[in-house]
């Protein structure tokens, strides 16, 4: 294939590191498994362990470890993929150009385009609601546990810890949601603090500055903002109301 340069790579299995015709080839890359790195060009430093693994990748990605059946398999060419961990099958399956971020799981980060410096861990964590990936550009989140901000596009700074917590959470920011299935139903509210199971878990939350801490404590709220109530069911008929405690 008339590949040009390259030195200190490893690549093992049929069609690994195969490149494209004429390409200029990067250096010190492990390659193992049938058609990782198939069209890698002038990339560097990665490790790519799998079937088809960074598949589609080919100049500019540096310094990644993707380990994982069809993990980042498709990405969009000349994309500046570097810095990454990413581990799990189907693993930002479709990738653009996205900086140090850690995403663990299958299909965790499934459609996540440039979002930068997240850590996801668990399954179909910040995978986005869509096979759409350039509005997912959230930044600075934190998720961990099955299917928490699975549907983050563009918020930041938000952490999510419990299975099903920030389910929904698209655009918000700055929230911090602890506990199963807490605050599983916010969409764009920002700065809130839900801590505790189904916390805040039943209305399409939009309202911002609430704190709720306790078993299905706020379960309905929807547009309501600065409120705060402690204890189990505390609040759970507040919708719209503001400034309670």
């Amino acid at each position: 294939f008339n590949r040009k340069g390259g030195e200190g790579n490893f690549i093992f299995g049929r069609n690994a590191g195969r490149g494209r015709s004429g390409c200029n080839y990067g250096g010190n890359n492990i390659i193992m498994g049938r058609e990782g790195g198939y069209m890698l060009g002038n990339s560097n430093q990665n490790i790519f362990l799998g079937r088809s693994v960074a598949k589609k990748i080919c100049d500019g990605a540096t310094s990644n470890i993707v380990l994982g059946d069809c993990a980042v398999c498709e990405s969009i060419e000349g994309c500046g993929f570097s810095d990454n961990i990413v581990i799990g099958k189907h693993a930002a399956a479709f990738i653009g150009p996205t900086q140090e971020n850690i995403f663990i799981g299958c299909m965790s980060a499934s459609y996540h385009f440039s979002g930068r410096y997240n850590i996801g861990i668990g399954r179909e964590v910040m995978k986005s609601p869509s096979s759409s990936v350039t509005g997912n550009t959230g930044r600075y989140n934190t998720a961990v546990g099955d299917r928490a901000l699975k549907c983050l596009t563009s918020g930041c700074m938000n952490v999510a810890m419990g299975r099903c917590a920030g389910h929904s959470l698209s655009t918000g920011d700055g929230n911090v949601l602890l506990g199963v299935c807490a605050g599983a139903t916010i969409s764009s509210g920002s700065n809130n603090v839900f801590l505790g199971c189904l916390t805040a878990h039943d209305g399409t939350v939009t309202g911002s500055n609430n704190f709720a801490s306790g078993y299905v404590a706020l379960k309905g709220l929807t547009g309501g903002y600065s409120n705060i109530v402690i204890g189990t069911f505390a609040g759970c008929c507040i919708t719209t109301g503001n400034n309670n405690i």
